[in-house]
């Protein structure tokens, strides 16, 4: 797991986004490493990623993207992504 990374892409004035966070990616900090982009700080990074809705969370493998969510997250399917890279 360790060429697996989160990243999540959000704003401070958005409500939605400190939802997702704390409900569904904060439990998933413990299994990978994670990285919270504020998009107003960092708009390349969000220009990069073809990030243009909030929030998204994006799961990288190396340089690949292996996963890529607009507004709230499948957290079946990230542990899935999670427990496959185990083996």
């Amino acid at each position: 797991m360790k060429n697996l990374k989160i990243l999540y892409f959000h704003a401070k004035w958005c409500s939605r986004c400190v939802f997702v966070w704390h409900e569904f990616l904060l439990p998933l900090t413990m299994e990978c490493q994670m990285q919270k982009i504020d998009v107003d700080i960092q708009p390349e990074l969000a220009m990069k990623y073809t990030v243009d809705k909030l929030p998204c969370t994006i799961l990288l493998k190396g340089n690949e993207v292996k996963y890529k969510r607009f507004g709230g997250i499948e957290t079946d399917k990230i542990l899935e992504i999670l427990e496959n890279d185990k083996s």
